[in-house]
């Protein structure tokens, strides 16, 4: 009976799967097994989600000072400024490292979250 084979295709289904997007860890484009993958691998969204919880913990006691003393304008000065200063040493470092490497940046990959339906990372 007609009626009780598979739906036919829409065009968002296996043709989709196929096109994929670039992964944020190696930027290599791939094929997706399920809509809303994001890594190429286990390894690389392990190797991701590592890298960036070892640089929130380096970075999370610049930013709350920076953030406490409005970048060193208010309360301990010296500290507020150092911290800042600190704070986007880091950032820079990692910008770098991430674009030799050829990672992802992070607007990117949190837009991309946030194209597959992620509300949160």
């Amino acid at each position: 009976m007609s009626g009780a084979t598979a739906p036919a295709q829409s065009p968002a289904g296996p043709s989709s799967r196929q096109s994929g997007h670039d992964c944020p860890e190696c930027g290599a484009g791939f094929p997706l097994a399920h809509p809303r993958q994001i890594f190429c691998s286990d390894a690389h969204q392990k190797a991701w989600k590592a890298r960036t919880r070892r640089r929130g913990y380096q970075l999370y006691p610049f930013a709350i000072v920076a953030r406490a003393t409005r970048e060193g304008t208010r309360g301990d000065r010296s500290t507020g400024s150092r911290a800042s200063k600190d704070a986007d040493q880091l950032r820079e470092r990692w910008k770098d490292e991430d674009a030799t490497k050829k990672r992802m940046t992070p607007a990117a990959y949190l837009a991309l979250r946030y194209r597959l339906g992620f509300d949160r990372p």
